[in-house]
């Protein structure tokens, strides 16, 4: 019977001068003339490698174009910038990156290259603290090749690049790892302190990262039970102080501003809802089908919510509803659920880099170099080293690193209790980062010595792990990033492209309406209605009653004289929505076209009722009536209008005219000059003005008006007047 010899594995503590004097390699040949040189070499190095892959962007049109949470994270970055630091609700998403836009935006002004230059500068910096903290964890050598491999880590390089918090995490835990190494070694209570200021901004960053807090503050009191009390104490009293320090600022804010006490956000209900309900995939899909945008999410949580419970909720009853929704689905079908677990635990261990609003690999497409790295060094290439490393580090460093165990554990389920998006998993990236150089570490090291019976069970888990990992679970699917692409086109004015980038994403996905809905509303903006028109119709055969759809529809079908269809739109439109007052304004419109007045002025009415500032609805209703010689009525109206539009000229002139005709002349000439002051070079407005002043026989101000219209340009008034004897200058 054969036993499993493990001994080249050497399970013992390996000897003190094992990393340095058994490795040889290119890390071990240099002749360091500083322990800064490779610290810097790492940090320009990364930098450069990331600003190779910003330059190479330059002609794209993400650079400039913001979609989903970093659109939102952008604009409320300008709002604090503008000075609105404190904000008036409580925190519904997580708000470090915003805080940290609106810092860079204060000095930067919004200048989206100069915040990516910044960034890429601090993920840079990232990379020497995961040098740093693989050093003291592990040995120099694990050290360097965790930094090497952060710095050509495509997906960090990614991240590092777009505005979105995920490059930030990766920072912060960088330099949490790095903290945390040497708190570890010195004990001392201000290295624990400054580690739970660095976990407090990072649970400002990522919520579910709150659980390491309780993790790191357990390990102390079981890894040192055989010392004194006041040394295992001393590491949570700083971790709770350095964590008190941010967190409960957040919290005094947040009760501050909505009178609500929360640590950090109030979407945990909804978040653990979406990724715990029996309609459940292990993705992000919205409470409402079709409003995944960032700005919908808190009302739309909280509208259901309250229409469900039928009261009003604070922020927290909120975020309860929904948690207690899943709560009841987890217990009514816990198998089913467990399922589910381990479906997400699937997605997030598989090599491909699930999309959010912003797609991975189409972004690759414009920097070929980095897609060409990314076909070797990708998510699934770390998990399989990072596992071989793991399995080399529980026999040699366990005593050393177990803590990062227990942080990986945690991560990785608190992460599967939610949902899985690439860049949700990301903070699980540095840890792996460390145990896949411990991986490439112990292999380089087998096979120097030629102990080729030693990688076997390397080898078996390497072949485990890189099945699980690249097993096609969801096939990558680029419609999400070319779709996103034609709207970056499309908001930049370049037409062409962007049709081509919606053929593209059609490709991905013959079938997919939203496509259709937005290829639609760009063929209306080139004038090209027809194949709008085919678009809008293609959605609304499998979704007939989608709103936006049948709008868009009517609007084409309205440019194009086709009334009756465009009414019909319209019409279908009301009876789902029946607020809509620009909806009335447009029937209203039609039906003067189709010369039913009466339903028409019911329109205008429709709207106004709805919107009672509503000027250009106002202005219709006023042409009716007018024609219908309802003098007071169009007074009235234009009361209003000019209330709302005091700065509008048009408004005075019809004023004038119908106070004219309710035998007001003083005040009918009073809105004419009021109107001639805003809009002076309108020679109608003179023109009546002077007719008016005939009317009350004061020629010399008629004169002096129809003396302006032929400066103007037209010269009949003035000449017929002079023929008849007036007006003779």
């Amino acid at each position: 019977m054969h036993h499993l010899d493990l001994q080249p594995l050497e399970l013992q503590a390996p000897p003190k001068s094992f990393s340095l004097e058994l490795m040889s390699s290119s890390f071990n040949q240099i002749n360091l003339s500083s322990r800064w040189f490779l610290p810097i070499g790492l940090l320009l190095g990364s930098f450069a490698i990331r600003f190779l892959y910003l330059w190479q962007l330059r002609d794209s049109p993400w650079l400039e174009f913001l979609v989903g949470d970093g659109e939102g994270y952008f604009e409320w970055g300008k709002r604090i910038a503008s000075g609105d630091w404190l904000g008036n609700e409580v925190f519904y998403q997580a708000p470090l990156y915003p805080y940290f836009l609106g810092v860079l935006q204060s000095g930067l002004g919004p200048d989206l290259w100069g915040i990516r230059l910044a960034q890429m500068g601090l993920g840079s910096v990232a990379v020497v603290m995961l040098y740093q903290a693989g050093t003291h964890f592990f040995n120099p050598t694990v050290g360097k090749l965790a930094g090497v491999m952060a710095m050509l880590y495509p997906p960090a390089i990614y991240f590092d690049g777009l505005i979105q918090k995920a490059g930030l995490g990766f920072f912060v835990f960088a330099f949490a790892l790095w903290r945390l190494s040497v708190a570890m070694q010195q004990r001392r209570i201000l290295d624990w302190g400054i580690l739970g200021v660095l976990l407090g901004f990072l649970a400002l960053l990522r919520e579910n990262t709150l659980l390491l807090i309780g993790v790191l503050m357990l390990w102390p009191l079981w890894k040192w039970r055989k010392e004194s009390w006041s040394l295992r104490l001393l590491p949570v009293i700083g971790l709770l102080c350095g964590t008190c320090l941010i967190l409960g600022s957040v919290a005094l804010r947040n009760w501050v501003v909505g009178e609500t006490l929360a640590l950090t956000t109030s979407q945990f209900g909804p978040n653990f809802y979406i990724g715990n309900n029996p309609d459940a995939d292990g993705l992000y899909n919205a409470l409402i089908p079709g409003r995944g945008e960032y700005k919908y999410e808190r009302s739309d949580a909280t509208t259901l919510a309250e229409a469900d419970l039928g009261r009003s909720l604070s922020p927290n009853e909120v975020s309860d509803y929904w948690f207690q929704k899943a709560a009841e689905y987890i217990r009514s079908d816990p198998l089913d659920w467990l399922g589910l677990l381990l479906y997400k635990g699937a997605l997030l261990g598989n090599y491909y880099e699930l999309p959010d609003t912003d797609e991975y690999y189409v972004y690759l497409e414009w920097v070929r170099w980095l897609e060409g790295l990314d076909a070797v060094w990708n998510f699934g290439t770390l998990m399989i080293l990072a596992t071989v490393g793991m399995w080399v580090s529980w026999f040699r460093y366990r005593d050393r690193c177990d803590i990062l165990y227990a942080l990986l554990l945690t991560l990785a389920g608190s992460t599967i209790l939610f949902f899985i998006f690439g860049r949700y998993r990301f903070p699980l990236v540095p840890i792996l980062l460390l145990f896949a150089a411990v991986g490439v570490q112990q292999v380089f090291l087998e096979l120097r010595q030629k102990t080729y019976r030693s990688l076997r069970i390397p080898t078996l888990l390497s072949v485990a792990v890189g099945i699980f990992t690249f097993w096609p679970i969801l096939p990558p699917n680029l419609l999400l990033g070319y779709q996103n692409l034609a709207l970056a086109y499309q908001e930049q004015n370049r037409p062409e492209e962007a049709l081509e980038a919606f053929s593209k994403a059609l490709a991905e996905d013959p079938n997919n309406f939203t496509v259709y809905h937005n290829r639609g509303n760009l063929f209306s903006q080139m004038n090209r209605c027809d194949q709008a028109i085919q678009d809008f119709s293609r959605v609304l055969s499998r979704f007939p009653n989608v709103v936006e759809t049948l709008l868009s529809r009517a609007y084409c079908l309205n440019r194009l004289k086709r009334y009756e269809l465009a009414l019909e739109d319209f019409t279908r439109v009301l009876q789902q929505k029946p607020t809509l007052p620009q909806v009335h304004y447009e029937i209203g419109r039609i039906l003067l076209h189709l010369q039913q007045t009466d339903r028409a002025l019911a329109a205008f009415s429709e709207a106004i009722r709805y919107d009672p500032r509503y000027v250009d609805a106002y202005l219709q209703r006023v042409q009716i009536l007018h024609s219908r010689q309802n003098y007071q009525q169009v007074v009235s109206d234009l009361n209003a209008a000019i209330e709302i539009r005091p700065e509008n000229g048009v408004l005075y002139r019809l004023r004038g005219i119908a106070l004219f005709k309710l035998n007001q002349p003083l005040a009918a000439v009073n809105d004419l000059t009021q109107s001639i002051q805003i809009m002076p070079n309108v020679a109608e407005t003179y023109k009546l003005r002077g007719l008016i002043y005939q009317n009350v026989d004061d020629e010399k101000s008629a004169c002096a008006d129809w003396k302006t219209v032929c400066d103007l340009g037209d010269c009949e008034l003035i000449r017929s007047a002079q023929r008849e004897g007036t007006c003779s200058f």
